[in-house]
């Protein structure tokens, strides 16, 4: 039986390496740890594997369960041994004990969180209080940590809560000014129920009252929805405005050479979730006119924040110009939204609080946001295990930089 030695970074490659070159029935004969990788002996051939000679790390006529037989109806059958399992059967324990490791790495962590904050709220009681409620607000560690990291010893829980929200309102990222005002060409992205269409109808209802209907345009680019166009039209017939829509005959760089002479041109994306084959042609299509327009990014803060993280990434590559609230008024948590945009340091540049037009947008102000955040955390609570999650990390990397600032 022919045996070949396989080398690789890890067992995932490893496998993957012998199912191309040996097939899914390749037999597993030995594994060896080396320092730069992993090295497996395997073969394709399982025939004459009870007294063949053959090449290896693993001596198999020395292997007594080879020679273990037992009859079953009639029918001889072999024991085989653990090394002789064929690459899916490996996989499996793979797999398993991967999943094993896993779930004790987390266990440990948990204790390590656990652990930590009992330490850290004997410590400085005073700040594990205001951790917990900076959790409560939506906060992660990382955020968290930054934003007690100044605090004076022994200040009592107001005047340090006080010291503390001040840090959150300058790590807030806000634009402080209206956007549109000066004008420009803004694309505005985000999700299908995000707002999009409707914010847009605030913008643009809020310049034509100050600066009139001749100087601002509208443009659509959702051609994949039906009558995806017709809110927008509508809009644009009671505001007096133009508004184009990018069609077959009709490219977005077209309209924009069109358009070039108003003032301000508001462009209403396709709603298309980030994992849609048609969100790459629409993010390419803006991405080749990024030179020419500003986008804008409209984080609905009604949903999860693992949604909001995943729209921020993937609308990332265009370099949002700022960002936009939406339905902060049906929000039960702002902290999350918050949270991610210090992240991105993305500056908030309006919110939105109901669908009545132009009234319910506003110019984002950071005191007012947190002041929002804090009223809505009053009207939650969370476990133990959330308040400390991560927390023996970021204790672990503050310890780490102090210790570089230091030498």
């Amino acid at each position: 039986m022919a045996v070949k030695k396989f080398y690789a970074s890890d067992m995932r490659s490893a496998m993957k390496t012998i199912r191309a070159q040996l097939g899914e029935e390749a037999i597993i004969l030995s594994t060896r740890k080396l320092v730069d990788g992993v090295e497996v002996s395997a073969s394709a051939d399982a025939g004459g594997m009870s007294g063949g000679a053959f090449s290896g790390d693993c001596d198999l006529d020395k292997d007594s369960s080879l020679n273990k037989r037992s009859q079953s109806n009639g029918q001889a059958s072999m024991e085989t041994p653990w090394y002789l399992n064929s690459i899916s059967g490996f996989e499996e324990e793979h797999s398993a004990l991967h999943n094993e490791l896993g779930g004790i790495a987390s266990l440990l962590q948990n204790w390590m969180d656990q652990q930590g904050w009992e330490n850290y709220s004997i410590k400085s009681p005073v700040n594990a209080k205001l951790w917990e409620r900076l959790r409560i607000i939506g906060l992660d560690s990382e955020q968290i940590s930054p934003l007690l990291a100044s605090l004076t010893p022994n200040q009592d829980i107001r005047t340090a809560w006080q010291h503390c929200l001040i840090n959150f309102s300058a790590a807030l990222p806000i634009l402080g000014k209206d956007l549109i005002e000066d004008g420009g060409v803004f694309a505005f992205l985000g999700s299908a129920g995000v707002g999009k269409t409707t914010t847009i109808g605030k913008l643009a209802t809020r310049y034509v009252l100050d600066h009139g209907a001749d100087s601002i345009a509208l443009i659509t680019t959702d051609r994949f929805r039906i009558a995806a166009h017709e809110q927008l039209r509508t809009y644009g017939k009671i505001l007096g405005i133009s508004v184009q829509a990018v069609d077959e005959s009709n490219t977005l760089e077209s309209l924009l050479d069109a358009l070039r002479h108003k003032k301000l041109v508001l462009i209403d994306t396709a709603g298309i979730s980030v994992n849609h084959k048609s969100f790459e042609i629409q993010r390419k299509q803006l991405a080749d006119l990024r030179d020419r327009l500003n986008p804008v990014l409209l984080l609905s803060t009604t949903s999860q924040a693992q949604v909001q993280a995943a729209e921020l990434k993937a609308f990332s590559s265009l370099q949002p110009v700022a960002s936009i609230l939406t339905k902060t008024d049906e929000a039960v948590r702002l902290g999350e939204s918050f949270g991610l945009l210090m992240s991105q340091k993305c500056p908030v540049a309006y919110t939105t609080h109901g669908q009545s037009i132009p009234d319910d947008i506003a110019i984002g102000e950071s005191n007012n946001l947190i002041s929002r955040a804090v009223a809505l955390s009053r009207q939650r609570s969370i476990t133990k295990d959330q308040v400390v999650a991560g927390f023996s990390s970021v204790q672990l990397n503050a310890s780490k930089r102090e210790i570089r600032e230091t030498v």
